[in-house]
């Protein structure tokens, strides 16, 4: 009779295990699909995009360009005449007492100072001699050379050769009678020997004075 209740305890005990068994498996199973139910209904995160790299300016060569203007018989400051390939501009007029080297004018005379850029519009490699290619005409016409090393910044922006597309910008200085008045500045093309240069063409401007 013990030995039958034993029997009847422990098939109940047994029965009991395993219900908690399967009341823990199915908790388990139901925790697991509302955590997978969660992570389907998060939105997905994108990976990070690195920062734009802002765009790099074009490199420039930190010249000034020209661009010829209309034809013209006389030239003022400012215009852009074309002569045989070469852009020419006066970009201002001005006096001075003396020269970038403290070399006074003669008596009665100023130096008149005509600011240039000139700029190579050919594919090869040009020339510019401010003693041979320019020169300035009073009112009655007559020449009057370049003073010659007058400016440093002239020789070493105007005085050399430049190749295609290069400029140069600098101050030509001529020494003229104190508040002379209808000046010309000429910028001409030579050809033909060393010995025996020919004016191949010019361009005037007007200075204003």
């Amino acid at each position: 009779m013990l030995r039958t209740y034993r029997s009847i305890v422990l098939a109940g005990l047994l029965a009991c295990a395993a219900c908690g068994s399967s009341t823990e498996d199915t908790a388990s199973a139901e925790n697991a699909a509302e955590e997978n139910t969660e992570e389907a209904a998060a939105p997905e995160q994108a990976p990070e995009t690195p920062a734009a790299t802002a765009a790099t300016p074009a490199a420039t060569d930190d010249e000034p360009h020209l661009t010829a203007g209309p034809k013209k018989d006389v030239y003022s400051v400012g215009d852009v005449a074309a002569l045989d390939s070469l852009l020419i501009k006066v970009n201002s007029v001005t006096t001075a007492a003396e020269t970038d080297f403290k070399e006074k004018p003669k008596a009665g005379h100023e130096y008149v100072v005509v600011n240039v850029t000139w700029e190579n519009g050919t594919t090869k490699l040009r020339d510019f001699s401010t003693l041979m290619n320019t020169l300035m005409l009073d009112a009655q016409g007559k020449e009057i050379k370049v003073k010659a090393g007058a400016s440093a910044e002239g020789a070493m922006q105007l005085d050399r050769s430049r190749g295609a597309g290069k400029s140069g910008t600098g101050p030509i200085f001529y020494e003229v009678p104190a508040n002379a008045k209808g000046l010309k500045w000429v910028f001409r093309t030579l050809g033909g020997s060393a010995l025996d240069m020919a004016e191949k063409g010019r361009v005037v401007f007007d200075l204003g004075r």
